[in-house]
Order: structure tokens, then sequence, then C-alpha cells
């Protein structure tokens, strides 16, 4: 602790440290320190009790708060049975010291034990007095020295130029050397990657064969796939020609029907004329037929009268003839009425003969007319039915009724080719499969997601573009991060080489320049009195010592206010332990560090030594040991 004036004064001693990277200190202002006192009633009547440590030490009384604020709350015992009773009395409240070194914390916790006289910073003293004992003979061996020096100097300015000279020739061997060292890495990496690509072509030559082979069973396996195929599509061809045929007979008996249908209106059109002049006929005939049978009735009536006056005339006759007997020209005269008589009877009769030939000639052209009548009835609903079998084909086919069928009907100047084309027409909508009612609504959906997809897509791909600047940006900012870092960790690697190693030379170099992100770093390394270049050809303890002087470069780069350290000295010898607990001790003024070591060189640098310990088995016990407080304590002892 160092006492100072005021509080800017320790800002300024701390901001000197700082600066100058002299490690650290803790400095007591005095116009801000306060005194502090242990207000406990009946200490001093304590057995074994010497007082407060305040009371114990004597100094200016500007400095008295200094010590009282340092020591006013520390109590001092003869020894550890009265300082664990006073502990145990005021409960752990304050911290006990006795006359032999041991510590009771406050709260409980108790350091004490015996310390070697050869190890740690209780062996200082000894190598104190022992060095002193040894200045006398040095500041001897110092002019000696001085005077070596005077004649190693002029030795030295001759050797100089024999210095330069094969300085001069050593760069260029170590120049030629590396030049060496790097073609036989090339070469060696160009040998490695040749075995890689003849490995890598083996190993596509046997994929080859296996794919060839399996390529050799596929081709026969659709070959024959293919063959099947084609019988398949054969049958298919013949049975799509069938249908075809069968289709085109249904298109020309379509064709006919429609003819026929035509025919058949025409031929009923006609047939209703000729049934409408027919039962126009048929009624004339009827009324004829009543006509004749009026007139035959009228025939009958005169031919009754006719008999009626021929039976009056043959009365007279036989009563002329009787009066013949009495008179003769009376009887000529009737035989002529009666002969006239019976002439026109004769006639009558032949009428009457020519008329029921008529009237049966009538009759018989009647029945004839009335049979022609019941054949174009019967034929008539024939092809009413007919017509009604087409109109149903045309509907359910076509979905055509005769208006509109009429409307698109045309007459085909070449009939051939218009089946041909039909039949083109008929397969390519066979092609078209099935139609699909849902199609417009499937359309639009498909549509609008087409669309909405490929907005996405365009926000993705522009979502890229800005990724792909980020991440070069972040690139190109990461290579020059990482350049500048590289360097100076360099820097500060090839300088704690030398502090750590007492000389020698160390280098990081870029296996790559052009891909720094990417490529391997190699370790290039020249100890003092060595001409080994890389990493690979030090001893294991000399790579440990390289690790160790690469880490705390980085901690110079990067310092870390806490740091902890596991073994990393355990493969040094007793020389380079040494080394290392120093120079740990040179950076523990901005890092704080725990070391976690068995080596005896690393402990006697240490400012605390924490060890645990198990006296009772499942009991563990951690020991503390302040050695700055134990080398004072040795030093009053003195």
């Amino acid at each position: 602790n160092i006492v100072v004036e005021t509080a800017q004064d320790a800002k300024a001693a701390i901001e000197f440290l700082k600066r100058s990277d002299s490690g650290r200190a803790t400095f007591l202002p005095m116009d801000t320190i306060k005194p502090a006192s242990l207000r406990e009633q009946g200490l001093e009547a304590m057995a074994g009790c010497h007082g407060t440590a305040d009371k114990l030490v004597s100094c200016a009384d500007e400095y008295r708060a200094i010590v009282q604020s340092l020591l006013a709350r520390t109590v001092v015992a003869d020894h550890l049975d009265a300082a664990l009773a006073i502990a145990r009395t005021y409960h752990h409240r304050f911290r006990i010291v006795t006359l032999d070194g041991q510590v009771i914390q406050a709260g409980g916790a108790m350091t004490g034990g015996s310390v070697s006289k050869t190890t740690g910073a209780l062996a200082r003293a000894g190598t104190l007095r022992e060095l002193e004992t040894k200045r006398s003979g040095l500041l001897g061996q110092v002019e000696q020295a001085e005077r070596a020096l005077s004649a190693a100097k002029e030795e030295a300015a001759a050797l100089e130029y024999d210095r330069k000279v094969i300085e001069a020739e050593r760069a260029r061997a170590q120049e030629e050397q590396a030049r060496l060292i790097a073609m036989l890495a090339q070469h060696g990496a160009l040998l490695e990657s040749v075995k890689q690509r003849h490995e890598a072509l083996t190993l596509e030559r046997d994929n080859l064969a296996e794919a060839k082979a399996g390529y050799a069973r596929t081709i026969a396996e659709k070959g024959e796939a293919l063959r099947q195929g084609k019988e398949r599509v054969r049958m298919l061809e013949t049975e799509r020609a069938a249908r075809d045929t069968a289709l085109a007979e249904l298109d020309e008996a379509l064709t006919g029907s429609a003819a026929q249908i035509v025919s058949l209106r025409t031929a009923s059109a006609e047939n209703r004329t000729e049934a409408a002049a027919e039962r126009r006929a048929l009624d004339d005939l009827e009324r004829l037929r009543n006509e004749m049978e009026r007139s035959l009735s009228g025939v009958g009536q005169t031919l009754r009268a006719f008999e009626e006056s021929i039976a009056a005339n043959t009365a007279a006759l036989e009563t002329a003839e009787e009066g013949l007997k009495t008179g003769g020209s009376e009887a000529e005269r009737l035989r002529s009425e009666i002969a006239a008589a019976s002439q026109q009877r004769m006639q009558l009769e032949g009428d009457k003969t020519a008329a029921d030939k008529q009237a049966q000639a009538q009759n018989e052209k009647i029945l004839g007319l009335e049979r022609e009548n019941s054949r174009l009835a019967a034929q008539l609903e024939q092809q009413k039915e007919r017509e009604t079998q087409i109109l149903t084909k045309m509907w359910e086919s076509y979905e055509l009724t005769p208006t509109p069928a009429a409307q698109v009907a045309a007459e085909l100047p070449d009939p051939a080719a218009a089946e041909q084309r039909a039949g083109v027409l008929r397969g390519q909508m066979r092609a078209l499969g099935n139609v699909n009612l849902d199609a417009v609504d499937e359309y639009s959906a498909l549509m609008e997601r087409f669309t909405f997809l490929g907005e996405q897509k365009t926000d993705l791909e522009t979502a890229q573009r800005d990724l792909y600047k980020v991440i070069e940006q972040l690139t190109v900012n990461m290579k020059e991060i990482f350049a500048s870092e590289f360097a100076k960790l360099n820097a500060f690697f090839g300088q704690t080489f030398r502090e750590i190693f007492g000389g020698g030379h160390a280098e990081l170099q870029l296996a790559d320049t052009s891909d720094i992100l990417n490529c391997g770093i190699d370790i290039l390394v020249s100890l003092p009195g060595k001409a080994v270049k890389t990493i690979t050809l030090l001893s294991g303890g000399e790579k440990a010592f390289v690790a160790i002087a690469l880490y705390f470069a980085i901690l110079k780069l990067r310092p870390t206010p806490f740091s902890v350290l596991d073994e990393i000295e355990a493969a040094l010898d007793d020389v380079n332990v040494a080394r290392f607990a120093e120079y740990v001790k040179r950076l523990s003024g901005k890092t704080q560090f725990v070391v976690i070591t068995h080596r005896r060189g690393t402990m006697e640098a240490a400012d605390m030594l924490y060890g645990v310990t198990m006296q009772e088995q499942g009991v563990s016990r951690m020991l503390m040991l302040n050695l700055a407080e134990a080398e004072k304590h040795i030093s009053n002892n003195e």
C-alpha cells in the first residue's frame, strides 16, 4: 500500500502505472481514508489478548487515521487457543492474528501451518542472505568483467566484420533453405494431391463399372418393357382402328339416317298429301256408292213396276187372248205392247247388270284404297318411330335438336375428305380425354397461386441478392480486421517469444495470403543457438513453451481481466518454469491469473497459495497462504 496526500495524487499514480505497464498498487489518500475502530466491550480483559494492531504500531500523527483504517479491526493474541476463545466469544466478527502467524478471519476462516524454509516466498529471506554474501565476490568479478569487457570490445570490433559476412551468408543460406523447404512442401502437396486424385479416379472407375453393369441391367429391363409396350401399342392401335371403323360406320349410318330422315319427312309429307287425296277420293266413292245404291234402288223400283206391269199385261194378255178369241185386232195390239215392254225390261236388266258391275268395280277400288291407306299408315308409323330413334341418337351423341341441326346442316362436296377430317377430329377429341367441368375454376386458383409464388420467388431472390451483398461486405470487413489483427498478433508473438526465450525469432505466416479466412497458419520459430525453422522439429517442452508464448501474445492483443491456467507448464523443465512464472508475474498487472500447478517454481512466484486437503475421509478443507504476509512475518522474526 502506498500513502499519498490526495485522491488526485492516487489517480495520477494509477494513470502512470497504466501507461508504463508497471504493475498494480493500492493507494491510500490521506484526505479520504477514514479511521476505523473496534467497539467491542471487555476485549482487553480476555486472556492472551494484546489489543488491536493499530495500538501496537507507532507512527506519525498525520498517518494515524490510515493505520487505524488498516489495523483497527485486527486483534493480536498470544497463541491460537487464545485466538479461538476470543473468536468464539465475539462470534467471529473481526480478524485475529497470533504472534506465531496464525490467522482467524472474520466469519471463521482459519489460515495457518508451517512453511518450508526451502519453498516459495519463505525461501526468499535465506536466498537474500546468500546473495548478500555473494555480492562482495561478485563486485570483484564485475571489475574483472569490466576489464575483460574492454578487451572483448576490441576483439568484438575485429569480429564484427566477420560476423556481418557470416550473417550475410547465413541469411542467404536461410533463404535458400526456406525456398527448398517451401518447394519440398509444394511438391509434397502436389504428390498428395496426385495420390488423392488417383484414389478418386480408381473409386470413380469402380463406381462407373458398377454403374455400367446397372445400366446394362436397366437397358435389358427397359428393352423388355419397350417390347411389351410396343405389343401393347400394336394391340391398342388395332383396337383403335376397329373403333375408328365402327365410328365411321356409325357416322355413315348417322349420315344415311339424316338423309333418310329428310326423305322420310318428304315421303311423310307426300303420304300425308296422298292420304288426304285418298281420303277425298274415298269420300267421293262413298258418295258415288250412295248415289248408285240410291240409283239401284230406283231401278229396282222401276223393275218391280215393270214386273207389276208385265204381270198386269200378262193378265191382260191372258184376258186379251181370251178376248182374242173374241177379237183379233185387240190381241195384236196387246202383243205389240207386250213385246215393247219385254224389250224395255231387257234393256233395264242390262243397265242393272252394268250398274252392278260398276258398283262391284268401285267397291274393289275402295277396298284397294283402304288397304293402301292401311299400308301407308303403318309405314308412316314406322317412319315416325325411326325418326324418333334418330332424333334421340342425335341428341345423345351430339346434343342437337332438329331446328339447330337444320341450321348447321350443309351439303358436303367431298364426303370422303369430310369423313377423313371427321376421323382426325375424333382422334384429337379422344386425345383430349374427358372434359373437366371444373377446369376454369382450377385454372383461376392455379393462376392465383402461380402469381403468389412468383411474387414470393421475386422477394426471395431480392433478399438473396441483398444477403450475398451483406455477406460479401462482411467478408471484406472480416479480411481487413483479420489481416490487421493478425499483423499485430505476429508482432506481439515475436516480442513475447524473445522475452520468454531470451532471444531467437518467431513468426506467424499465412499459408495462402489470397484466402486468409480459410487457409492454415504456419508457426516459424528459431530458438537461440538453434537453426530450427518449423515447430514440428522442436521437442515436446519447446513446443509447449512456444504455445505458451503464443497464448501470452494473444493476451497482449486482447487482455482479459481473469484467466485460469491449468498445468500448462507441466512439460517444461525447471529453467523454463522459472521463465514462465516470471512472465506470468509481469502480466499480472493487467490480468488476474489463477494457476493450477504442481511445479515448485510457479508456486514460488505466486502471491497467494490455495490448497485442498482431506485429513478425514470425505471431509475437505481449503488452506490459504498469503506469501507476502508470510515473508514480512519471517523478516520481522529474523
